[in-house]
């Protein structure tokens, strides 16, 4: 017997999210290229992105298979969940320390959070 979701998203719900994603990490990435910051602090930047979307994709994948009746690992189910809060938390304590204007801190802030959202949601 072949198990099919109970929920599909819309295939609006999907398109508007794939153009969320796109929109808020061309911003965010845009914002980085034209920021005055040592390229260091760009890659440390950069990496928090791509690794905070990882984790959430791993906990979008972990919570999928929970909803199909497949079990992960304890000890998976915990690494995605930790590793999603700690990349939220690299960047919050990267802006914080940041010589960034309260406008600029708020601007990577809502377009990494956006970023995270849409991978998310698709």
């Amino acid at each position: 017997m072949v198990h099919r979701p109970t929920h599909v998203p819309a295939a609006a719900a999907v398109g508007a999210a794939r153009a969320l994603l796109l929109i808020s990490t061309a911003a965010y990435l845009t914002g980085l290229w034209a920021a005055s910051m040592s390229p260091m602090a760009k890659g440390f930047y950069l990496a928090i992105l791509m690794y905070g979307l990882l984790a959430t994709v791993s906990v979008r994948r972990m919570v999928r298979e929970h909803r199909a009746g497949r079990q992960c690992g304890a000890a998976y189910e915990a690494l995605c969940w930790i590793s999603l809060m700690l990349s939220v938390l690299l960047l919050a304590i990267g802006l914080w320390n940041a010589g960034f204007s309260l406008s600029e801190k708020s601007f990577y802030g809502l377009a990494y959070t956006l970023s995270l959202l849409a991978v998310l949601a698709v």
